[in-house]
């Protein structure tokens, strides 16, 4: 009797994965299909048809490659939210049955051409690594024309290396882009003082952390280095560190999907954490809850014949996570070298070869908050008829009156509301689209006036808008406790304006 014990196996652990991923595509489309027309539309503040046919006046037939995008057939507002409802429809699909190549490539092309459409407002490092993770899940899924709810075919074991060091990549990165920007902030362990106050969208328990101990914050500063620097190399050792890896990086994105909001940026990078975890361990776990013996489903037996859907041929997946592979290696070679001080230069010289993999984004380089914020600026825009009494609009997220309670809004990303943040760190000139904000504003555009919280001018549009900055802070709790507010602000200097549409 053989009595060898079976290897590792990962169907439960991909099943969770795609469907995990089919409920973030999900979540990522759906939230920009409500904001589509006010951003992208024909009356939103970047048209999408003005950004195409810009490219193709400079680039003529390159910007095809430059831009790859379904909108170049069509890009009127009706393709838009068609795309948006086919791509939600496809998510949809590909939860429920999500072992089939088919609609992940769909997919995958669905939210490139959204992301390429979104300019600025999809210029983020979520919608970049949703694209790489999302191809990945083509090849994780079996290769089959027909999708299945359930499957017996394992994924491809180069898929879940490539996986496992795009996860490693990820939060390496993260790390070394805060040692390579020698921000103070981070060298001196204090970054996480001002983060819960600075950070783009906080909601109301970020408030309550800021005002805990510098102790604690330069603790956890400590601890977060060492899961961003250190735990990635447990990804590539045996068993059991890949799971204490699991353990770590899903535990910090708990914390930050509990102190901040970030779409879905952590549900994303949590997924990618299955790929840490066997079958074996997750029926443990579910045995353990259920205090029941673990079960024998989803254990690969090595003499069984080969299931069907299979798994795709090695003939094609090795060439393609080689390629892959190769191409990642130049975004985290340069991170690197910056981090250590080491030239750089022989980047100038891969860099054509990579043109197209960068267009469709299949190999990113990243490292959210590589310089931290320790002020927080925030625009005010008022509108007036007379250019003497000013009213301000509220937009729906961001700080505004000071009495407003900080809320959660994750797993939705009000894409206006976090450029508003971006727009307030610099100019007005390095901003151009808020111009047109404030052009629309003048105008009253229904589309645009949808993604603000409140239109203080329902009647007719004001003659003037004008755009103040201002220095926000937490208050404490003795402050709050007087006031009620959690905001307190001091006027800086004007933004923009006062303009009417006469100086356009």
């Amino acid at each position: 009797m053989n009595h060898e014990r079976p290897r590792f196996s990962y169907l439960i652990a991909t099943q969770l994965f795609l469907r995990s991923l089919g409920i973030i595509y999900l979540l990522a489309i759906g939230s920009l299909w409500v904001q589509i027309e006010g951003l992208l539309g024909s009356t939103g503040i970047l048209p999408i048809t003005d950004y195409l046919n810009l490219l193709q006046k400079h680039f003529s037939a390159d910007a095809y490659l430059k831009a790859p995008t379904l909108l170049w057939i069509d890009a009127n507002d009706a393709t838009l939210h068609f795309l948006c409802g086919l791509g939600c429809a496809l998510a949809l699909y590909a939860t429920v049955f999500p072992f089939g190549w088919i609609q992940w490539l769909a997919l995958w092309g669905v939210y490139l051409s959204l992301t390429i459409a979104g300019q600025t407002f999809l210029n983020f490092q979520w919608d970049i690594l949703l694209l790489e993770v999302g191809f990945l899940s083509i090849f994780l899924a079996p290769c089959a024309i027909r999708p299945r709810f359930r499957c017996a075919a394992p994924p491809s074991t180069v898929m879940v290396w490539l996986s496992r060091w795009l996860l490693a990549r990820f939060m390496l990165l993260s790390g070394l882009a805060k040692i390579a920007s020698d921000d103070p902030a981070w060298q001196n362990l204090t970054a996480l003082e001002y983060h819960y106050m600075t950070q783009p969208l906080p909601p109301w328990s970020a408030w309550f952390v800021h005002q805990w101990s510098p102790w604690f914050h330069s603790l956890s500063t400590g601890i977060m280095f060492f899961v961003e620097l250190v735990v990635p190399f447990f990804v590539f050792m045996p068993r059991f560190m890949r799971l204490v890896a699991a353990s770590f990086l899903v535990s910090l994105q708990v914390v930050i999907i509990a102190t901040g909001n970030y779409c879905f940026f952590n549900i994303l990078a949590i997924a990618l954490c299955f790929s840490l975890i066997d079958d074996q361990f997750i029926q443990w776990s579910i045995a353990k809850i259920r205090r029941s013996p673990p079960a024998d489903e989803g254990l690969v037996d090595e003499n069984a014949a080969a299931p069907t859907p299979r798994a795709w041929p090695t003939l094609i997946v090795v060439p393609i996570a080689t390629v892959l592979f190769a191409l990642s290696l130049v975004p985290t070679a340069n991170t690197t070298c910056k981090t250590f001080g080491w030239p750089t230069d022989w980047t100038a010289k891969v860099h054509p070869y990579t043109t197209y993999a960068r267009a469709v984004h299949l190999a990113n380089g990243y490292g959210l908050f590589a310089n931290m914020t320790t002020d927080r600026p925030e625009i005010v825009i008022e509108g007036s008829n007379d250019g003497t009494r000013w009213t301000p609009y509220e937009f729906s997220y961001k700080p505004g009156r000071l009495d407003r309670r900080p809320g959660f809004v994750a797993p939705h990303m009000p894409r206006l509301d976090w450029q508003m943040w971006f727009a307030a760190l610099g100019t007005v000139q390095r901003n151009p689209w808020f111009v047109s904000l404030c052009v629309h504003l003048m105008e009253g555009t229904p589309e645009v006036l949808t993604l603000l919280e409140t239109n203080p001018f329902v009647d007719a549009p004001p003659k003037f808008i004008r755009a103040k900055r201002y220095l926000y802070k937490f208050t404490t709790p003795e402050e709050r406790a007087q006031t009620g507010h959690w905001w307190k602000r001091k006027e800086t200097d004007m933004y923009f304006g006062p303009v009417s549409l006469r100086d356009r």
